[in-house]
């Protein structure tokens, strides 16, 4: 599994449209990408900065999201409205507690 995260502040005027258009593209991502295996969005405390958090089934599957319309539908709206533009960064699961059909879920090879 490959997961990753996705860091960005927005523009106060900005704030509504955002929010508007994170849940019309993660509505996007759940119908059109069932390898994107979560994809979870939240806003920090500041009420501007924003956390993505998304686990793809394999690199082939972040690839194609990566390459999907809606993704550059959401690029296009969203990098305009930044303070801070998007940083990426690929992180990995020592443990969790999430369940994917029944089963919990942690360390590729489960020593956790």
């Amino acid at each position: 599994m490959i997961y990753k995260t996705a860091r960005y502040r927005v523009k106060k005027e900005e704030l509504e449209f955002v929010k508007k258009a994170i849940s019309e593209f993660v509505d996007e991502v759940k119908k059109n990408e069932p390898d994107t295996l979560s994809y979870d969005a939240y806003m920090e405390d500041d009420d501007l900065s924003f956390l993505h958090f998304m686990s793809f089934k394999d690199r082939e599957a972040e690839e194609y999201h990566r390459a999907t319309p809606h993704v550059k539908e959401f690029v296009k709206k969203l990098y305009p409205t930044c303070d801070i533009e998007p940083y990426f960064t690929e992180i990995k699961l020592i443990r969790s507690n999430k369940r994917i059909e029944g089963e919990y879920y942690g360390a590729a090879d489960n020593t956790c």
